[in-house]
């Protein structure tokens, strides 16, 4: 289960980063350049801010809400405090560096005012351990080579412009040229006002232990490739970037961070918490570092969106991206879009309606804990690496939904929407086109209800479904809640070595298991498909199985039991079905009415076996005649012939109609047939044998010169005797 001190941060927009050690840092100074003439920043040393030394930046130029500053060199001093002024009416102070020298920021930075400050310096940005803000507005760094404003023109660090060009336009976007340097954090604290905007929009992002706070604001990472737009517009929550420009994206590296138990400030617009945006290739969270969004009071929490355009890795323990709520508002939307999630050794992705301590007590959450959406289109992976959806409060816990080509869920993994409480638990509903594959003990997907709330359901379709080692498929309720269902549609369904899929209930109702399209299904070596009442009053849920074949091997089986209640039902269409001595299909209750098990075959008509009989009786002798008259030669000729059609015999007594399943045996040839068949072949094959006329049968006789009788073709002396007629088979 997921440690405590998870869910116990404030309302924070947190975030664990990581950076490398800069080495061969020089001493720190603020350089203006000359580019605005007369308009030129001035830095005004040791001035006194908050009964402390200060430096000062003032001068600039300004036009309407946008005052405009230009260095050689930005970098602040481990120690040092450096302030702009903020004149009346200056809503958006625009910093630019035109030298060569990335920018060190080791000290404070701050606005005397409510400005936003932009701050770009093409060679990169570095923030050190001691860095902090003092920023009542947005703060956005980038390592852009120029800021693209309303009108057209661009405030650029390349070709630098004269005071005459620059412009009253609010900026729009943020232009990067031939380099995208990285910007680094090394353990420091960022953190902007309520409701505003703190974003870092680069090269590659890489940090180390970093903090970056925004309550009821925004976050916003992106790490992009050379000649890239980003898009800014703004919002109540200061800023919002776009990257629909973008062709090419860096990597964001989030590493050895720390769990920081800090909580900021509730919002107070008391409409909506924070929201985070990362952006980029490879998005990369480890070593325990964490994106976390928490609603400790709004009426809606905040979403955490990631796109990284190749993958999403989080590894190690408490490594986690999380949204949650734990208070009456609902919590956020957790949105992904990538080729490859990929999550292991005890990282995990969650989403929940959690509880905190208030006053040496408890209090649970009656929020809704909000949905998972994860878009992969090559591959899911978890190795010992979780996603979750919960509640532990009245509140329901949100959906989780998965769309990719491949799920495959390795030592332990576990995907889970889940109740703590009586709030009802979320949905799970997978798409996979070639597979979903479980593999290893407590390797799961769930929908449990684990108190007084019901589960909720599991919807899964794929092409090969395969549980083995142990693993296991659960929309069950081990509480007085009852048990979810389990919908799952595939081509092939294996459960081995012990795999189960279960909607079991430990005393509520148990949950119904559909399972549709199936070309196979193959149980084996101990596995199970259960929709058990395990106790009190509770029914068995019902199991209806679609599949051309069903083969239950070595122990394994098929239940739908009940203890008081009542057992549930199991249907079974199937083709083929083989059941091994040791396993078995049941739907019984102890003490109980025993469900009903029905196997259908679809591919057998019931009728295609009945012989509809006549309804009068037919007189049988007027249809047998007394003879059949030969045709000519064809008695002598050994041709007359008997033919039956189709494979039934005779019935077993002339009550019974014809079974059309009693086939005639050939029983061969006889001898004499052989010798009689071998004998014409002979002869017809021998050229010297004349042909004789052929006997036909006699019509007639009379009586010779010796009194002997002569039998004739034809009868003209034949006495009339009334008995003898001439027959045909034909009935005619």
């Amino acid at each position: 289960m997921i440690s405590s001190l998870y869910w116990k941060l404030g309302s924070a927009i947190f975030l664990g980063i990581s950076i490398f050690t800069i080495e061969n840092c020089t001493l720190a100074q603020t350089v203006p350049d000359r580019t605005l003439g007369t308009e030129s920043s001035v830095v005004q040393d040791n001035v006194i801010i908050d009964e402390n030394f200060s430096n000062r930046v003032d001068g600039g130029a300004i036009r309407g809400e946008n005052l405009f500053h230009s260095f050689q060199e930005f970098n602040i001093s481990n120690g040092q405090r450096v302030y702009f002024s903020n004149p009346s009416g200056i809503k958006n102070i625009l910093t630019r560096v035109t030298g060569n020298s990335p920018s060190e920021i080791l000290g404070k930075l701050g606005i005397l005012g409510n400005a936003n400050l932009f701050l770009i310096n093409p060679n990169g940005i570095i923030f050190g351990p001691n860095t902090s803000l003092d920023v009542k507005g947005s703060f956005l760094a980038s390592t852009a080579s120029s800021l693209n404003l309303a009108d057209g023109t661009q405030f650029s660090t390349i070709a630098a412009q004269n005071s005459p060009l620059l412009t009253v336009s609010v900026p729009i976007g943020l232009q990067f040229g031939n380099r995208a340097a990285e910007i680094r954090v090394q353990s420091a604290s960022l953190e902007v006002r309520p409701g505003k905007t703190l974003g870092l929009l680069g090269g590659e992002i890489v940090s180390e232990g970093g903090y970056l706070n925004a309550p009821g604001g925004r976050i916003e990472l992106g790490s992009v490739a050379s000649n890239s737009l980003i898009s800014i517009s703004p919002t109540v929550k200061g800023w919002s970037l776009g990257y629909e420009g973008v062709q090419n994206f860096q990597n964001i590296q989030l590493t050895q961070g720390t769990l920081n138990e800090f909580v900021s400030e509730v919002n107070t617009s008391g409409e909506s918490s924070g929201d985070i945006q990362v952006q980029g290739r490879r998005v990369i969270i480890a070593d325990g570092s964490q994106v976390l969004s928490i609603n400790q009071g709004a009426e809606l929490g905040g979403n955490l969106t990631v796109n990284a355009s190749e993958s999403l890795e989080l590894a190690g323990m408490n490594s986690a991206m999380s949204i949650s709520t734990i208070a009456t508002g609902d919590a956020g939307n957790i949105t992904i879009q990538t080729k490859r999630l990929l999550l292991k050794d005890g990282a995990f992705i969650a989403t929940a309606s959690s509880e905190q301590e208030s006053f040496g007590q408890t209090v649970a959450g009656t929020g809704r804990g909000g949905n998972l959406i994860i878009n992969a289109s090559e591959v899911v992976e978890l190795a010992n690496g979780f996603l979750f959806s919960s509640t532990q409060g009245s509140g329901d816990a949100g959906n989780i939904t998965i769309d990719t080509r491949k799920l495959q869920l390795n030592d332990g993994a576990q995907i889970s929407a889940f109740t703590l409480s009586e709030g009802r638990g979320g949905t799970l509903a997978i798409k996979a086109t070639d597979l979903v594959e479980l593999n290893g003990e407590d390797s799961s997907l769930s929908a449990e209800a684990l108190s007084g709330g019901n589960a909720g359901d599991i919807s899964i379709a794929t092409g090969n479904f395969t549980v083995r080692h142990g693993a296991n498929v659960s929309a069950s309720s081990s509480g007085t809640g009852s048990a979810g269902n389990l919908n799952l549609a595939a081509d092939s369904i294996y459960l081995e070595d012990g795999g189960k899929l279960v909607a079991r209930s430990a005393s509520g109702e148990g949950g119904n298991i559909r399972l549709n399209q199936l070309n196979l299904l193959l149980l084996r070596d101990n596995s199970e498909i259960s929709t058990d009442a395990r106790g009190g009053t509770g029914n068995g849920g019902n199991i209806t199985i679609d599949t051309d074949t069903l083969a239950i091997a070595n122990n394994s089986n098929i239940t739908a039991n009940a203890v008081e209640g009542r057992g549930g039902n199991i249907r079974i269409t199937t083709k083929a079905l083989f059941v091994s001595p040791d396993s078995s299909i049941n739907a019984d209750s102890e003490q109980g009415i025993n469900g009903v098990v029905e196997i259908r075959r679809p591919d057998v008509d019931p009728t295609a076996e009945l012989v509809i009989l006549p309804v009068n009786v037919v007189n049988v002798s007027e249809l047998v005649t007394q003879g059949c008259a030969a045709d000519g030669s064809n008695l002598v000729a050994g041709q007359g012939q008997f033919t039956i059609a189709g494979r039934g015999g005779l019935p077993p007594t002339p009550a019974e109609a014809t079974r059309s399943d009693t086939p005639l045996v050939d029983l061969g040839t006889s001898i004499q047939s052989q010798e009689k068949l071998t004998t014409t072949a002979i002869h017809s094959n021998s050229t010297s044998i004349k042909s004789t006329p052929p006997l036909v049968e006699a019509n007639g006789w009379a009586i010779g010169d010796k009194g002997e009788v002569i039998l004739t073709a034809s009868s003209p002396n034949t006495p009339d005797i009334p008995w003898l007629k001439l027959t045909s088979c034909h009935n005619s």
